[in-house]
């Protein structure tokens, strides 16, 4: 018997409720253990798609309104290229030496 989309939402939802196996369930819902197994997957990947849209909106860029660093905290690094890079004197050395290897 051929079930609608909203009748497979269903099982996979009462099958995720319930700790039986697919085999299990499949018999005692009269739907085969591949098609069972197909909207399960099909429902993970709806919901992790979901998922992964919330978290994409989540990322957007924040501004940071920091307080001026005076001129004499700054410390300017220039490339041979001319690319001129200005921070903080209170950088850590592993973090300048990695600035420093960029050219």
């Amino acid at each position: 018997m051929k079930k609608s989309q909203e009748e497979m939402h269903s099982l996979v939802k009462q099958f995720e409720s319930e700790k039986v196996s697919i085999s299990k369930f499949s018999i005692r819902e009269n739907v085969s253990y591949d098609k069972m197994a197909y909207w399960i997957r099909k429902s993970k990947k709806k919901e992790q798609s979901n998922s992964n849209t919330l978290f994409k909106e989540k990322r957007k860029f924040i501004p940071l309104n920091l307080p001026p660093v005076a001129e004499s905290e700054m410390l300017e690094i220039i490339y041979p290229n001319g690319v001129c890079l200005k921070c903080s004197s209170s950088i850590s050395n592993d973090k300048l030496q990695s600035l420093i290897k960029l050219f």
